[in-house]
């Protein structure tokens, strides 16, 4: 009996006796190379959802809780921000970790905060807001930002870093904070989602 050169599977020829266990392992062998491509193209999968979240009702801040995740299994995270804006609502989100109020840096300046996405008020003219997080031996970010003006576009993408002397396997809550002239409530139907880029 002749075999496929690729992965052995029989080729009868009119003279051969034909059997079950020929038929079996031919389908064993198909099962087992279909798993393994599939477990390539799942594994070749850099950039994966981790969480999403949506407010239910309006709250002082959006916690995303993120035990349960390895985090040691990422170099990045981006918190992909799909905000709820309407007039008197926030008009720019901080972004914190684990609740600490103190602690960051942008270059030698201490701030209350990891950073900061603007939106304005709004809905029609925001296209975007994005929290990249950088994760090694401590927890660094950058924001990228986007929204339509009367006169043009008005976004940011930030050259500057803002980081936090803390261990990316000791972060286990992101929490985002509406801000308009003080710290307001986030609006419901406001989503994150956070994805991770897989070292």
């Amino acid at each position: 009996m002749n075999q496929t050169s690729n992965y052995q599977l029989n080729q009868w020829q009119l003279h051969d006796r034909i059997q079950m266990q020929d038929f079996n392992a031919d389908n064993a062998k198909i099962d087992a190379a279909l798993k393994a491509e599939a477990d390539a193209r799942t594994a070749g999968d850099l950039w994966v959802k981790l969480k999403e979240q949506t407010l239910s009702a309006d709250a002082p801040q959006i916690d995303i809780n993120l035990s349960g995740i390895d985090l040691s299994q990422y170099r990045q995270l981006d918190l992909w921000l799909d905000p709820v804006l309407k007039s008197g609502g926030p008009d720019s989100f901080f972004i914190r970790v684990n609740n600490l109020t103190e602690g960051y840096y942008i270059g030698a300046q201490a701030t209350g905060y990891m950073g900061q996405i603007d939106t304005g008020t709004e809905q029609s003219r925001f296209c975007f807001g994005c929290y990249h997080f950088y994760l090694t031996n401590s927890i660094a970010g950058t924001t990228d930002h986007a929204r339509v003006t009367g006169s043009g576009m008005n976004g940011r993408f930030s050259e500057q870093f803002c980081g936090i002397e803390l261990a990316p396997a000791k972060l286990h809550t992101i929490n985002i904070l509406g801000w308009k002239t003080g710290f307001t409530n986030v609006l419901k139907g406001t989503k994150v989602r956070i994805y991770g880029w897989k070292k």
